[in-house]
C-alpha cells in the first residue's frame, strides 16, 4: 500500500486541552519570544537574534558594521528559525494575521542578509566573514541553515508564501556548490541539516537537494520522531550504508533493536556510565541487562522531556549539585509541579 503524506493544515484540534494550548502558544506564546528576539523585553538579558540578521543586511548594503557589534552565540539565527517554524504551525491551527505579518516581516530582513552567492548566516556575515566554511564542525554554520529550511518549508506549507522557501533554495544551492562542486570535506557537529534537505526537496522538486543530504559525509542519521515504524523504513530504505542514533534516551534499546547503533542522549549529560553500560550490554548480546537498564530509568528520562529541552535536564543537574546554571532566553525555569515530579524520579532511581 502507497504511504501518502498528511498536509499539515487538514489536522486540527477542538476546544478541548490541545486546542487550548494552540491558542495559548499563537496569542501569548509565539508574541512574548517574537519580543524577547527583538530585544523589547526590559530588565532581561537581550537576545539579539534579529538585530544580529538586521546588522548583516546593512553590511551587506554597505555600512560600516563592526565585528563585535554582533551579540550572543554563533548559533543565533536558528533561534529565529526555530521561532518561524513554531508560528507556521500555530498559524495552520489558527489565522493570526498580526503573527503571519510579524513572520512576513522578519522573513524580508532575512532575505536582505543573504549574500548573492546564497550565503546566509549573520554570526560570520558580521564577525567574521573570512572564517565562513572554515569551521563547519563547531561553527553550526549547517545547523543554522538546516533549521532555517525546515522553517521555510513549514510556512510555505501553511501559509502558501514562497520568500523564505526561495532564500532557502539559494542557500542550499550555496551548500552544494561548497560540499559537491568545490568538494569540501567536512562534517556539521550536529545533526540537522541533512533532514531538513529532505524536507527541501519534497517541498520543491529539487533533486540536488537529495543528492546533497546523500553526501558522503553524512554517514548516520539521529532519529527523534518517536515513530519505531520510520525507524524501520529507515533501516530497509539505507542497510548498511547509514547508521542509526537514538535521539530519544527511552527508544535507545527499541532503536537498538532495529539495528541503531548508539543513542543521543540527556540522561548522559549526568549518567553516561548508565547509558554507556546500557548500550554497551545490549550491542555486545547481554539485551536483557540493557532491557533492564531501560525500564529502571524510563521514568526519569520522561521527566527529563517533560518540558523544553535543556531546561528539566539543567534542573536535575542543579539538584545534583553539578552546577549546570539557569537557561537562556526564551527558555523559562521549569515549572514548580514538573520539578517536583523530577525530583521524584531522581529519588527513585538513587540519586538522591
Amino acid at each position: 500500500m502507497k504511504s501518502e503524506r498528511i498536509p499539515v493544515k487538514s489536522f486540527s484540534a477542538d476546544n478541548g486541552f490541545i486546542g487550548k494550548m494552540q491558542k495559548l502558544v499563537r496569542e501569548e506564546v509565539l508574541p512574548y519570544q517574537y519580543n524577547i528576539l527583538n530585544d523589547a523585553i526590559p530588565g532581561i538579558e537581550k537576545s539579539h537574534a534579529i538585530e544580529n540578521i538586521r546588522l548583516a543586511a546593512e553590511k551587506l548594503r554597505g555600512k560600516d558594521v563592526k565585528p563585535d557589534e554582533f551579540y550572543g552565540m554563533v548559533f543565533q539565527d536558528s533561534d529565529v528559525a526555530k521561532w518561524i517554524e513554531a508560528a507556521a504551525y500555530a498559524l495552520a491551527a489558527g489565522e493570526d494575521p498580526e503573527l503571519e505579518k510579524a513572520v512576513d516581516e522578519t522573513i524580508q530582513l532575512y532575505g536582505a542578509s543573504q549574500h548573492e552567492d546564497g550565503y546566509v548566516d549573520s554570526y560570520f556575515t558580521v564577525k567574521c566573514p573570512d572564517k565562513m566554511w572554515t569551521n563547519i564542525c563547531d561553527a553550526l554554520e549547517l545547523y543554522c541553515a538546516g533549521h532555517m529550511m525546515e522553517a521555510a518549508v513549514a510556512y510555505y506549507e501553511v501559509t502558501g508564501k514562497r520568500e523564505l522557501l526561495d532564500i532557502m533554495s539559494k542557500s542550499a544551492d550555496c551548500i552544494y556548490e561548497q560540499f559537491m562542486k568545490k568538494n569540501t570535506r567536512a562534517y556539521p557537529g550536529h545533526p540537522e541539516v541533512e533532514l531538513a534537505l529532505m524536507r527541501l526537496w519534497r517541498a520543491t522538486g529539487n533533486e540536488k537537494y537529495k543528492e546533497l543530504a546523500k553526501h558522503p559525509n553524512i554517514v548516520a542519521t539521529k532519529e527523534a520522531n518517536g515513530d519505531l515504524s520510520a525507524v524501520a523504513k529507515t533501516r530497509y530504505l539505507c542497510g548498511d550504508e547509514l547508521d542509526i542514533y537514538s535521539g530519544n534516551d527511552d527508544q535507545a534499546v527499541p532503536i537498538m533493536s532495529l539495528g541503531g547503533i548508539g543513542v543521543i542522549s540527556v540522561l548522559s549529560n549526568f549518567l553516561p556510565d548508565v547509558m554507556h553500560k546500557m548500550c554497551a550490554d545490549y550491542l555486545s548480546g547481554n539485551t536483557k541487562s540493557a532491557a533492564d537498564m531501560q525500564i529502571k530509568y524510563t521514568g526519569l528520562m520522561n521527566a527529563l522531556f517533560s518540558d523544553v529541552n535543556p531546561i528539566p535536564v539543567k534542573a536535575a543537574m542543579d539538584i545534583l549539585g553539578l552546577g549546570a546554571g539557569p537557561c537562556r532566553l526564551p527558555l523559562y525555569p521549569m515549572e514548580e509541579k514538573a520539578l517536583e515530579n523530577l525530583k521524584l524520579k531522581l529519588k527513585e532511581c538513587g540519586l538522591i
